[in-house]
């Protein structure tokens, strides 16, 4: 028998058929192998990992009219940690450190810093920034 009767005579769909058997299995192995542990993943206790205290600090010049509209729903926010509001009074010329003083009476977590001069060389909110973060 001659090598060319021989390959007339092979079933070439039966070979074809079980090398893709073979590479199936090959590949169902692979990901039973690599993730065969996300089967049995359980997630962990949210409750129980720990949440870092986060501080809100907010500028105001002469920002009296938008701290009454939107500065009650800065202090009333929900976070599961402790939360503190720095607000930097800035050289205001009208009502705003009145105003930031009543809203001290009523939230514990608020901290004001009155700054009365202006930096030299600093122009806008970087100087009240840096205090802040201080």
């Amino acid at each position: 028998m001659d090598m060319m009767e021989l390959l007339r005579n092979t079933n070439w769909w039966a070979i074809v058929f079980y090398i893709f058997c073979a590479i199936t299995l090959i590949q169902l192995f692979y990901y039973w192998f690599f993730f065969r542990h996300l089967a049995f993943y359980k997630e962990g206790n949210k409750e129980k990992s720990q949440q870092h205290p986060v501080s809100i600090i907010i500028c105001a010049r002469d920002e009296a009219n938008n701290l009454v509209k939107n500065f009650p729903g800065v202090l009333v926010q929900t976070y599961p940690s402790t939360h503190e509001v720095i607000v930097i009074n800035h050289n205001s010329q009208d009502e705003t450190r009145y105003l930031l003083e009543e809203f001290k009476k009523t939230f514990k977590g608020l901290h004001l810093v009155n700054l009365e001069q202006e930096a030299k060389g600093i122009p806008g909110k970087k100087y009240p920034l840096s205090i802040g973060i201080k």
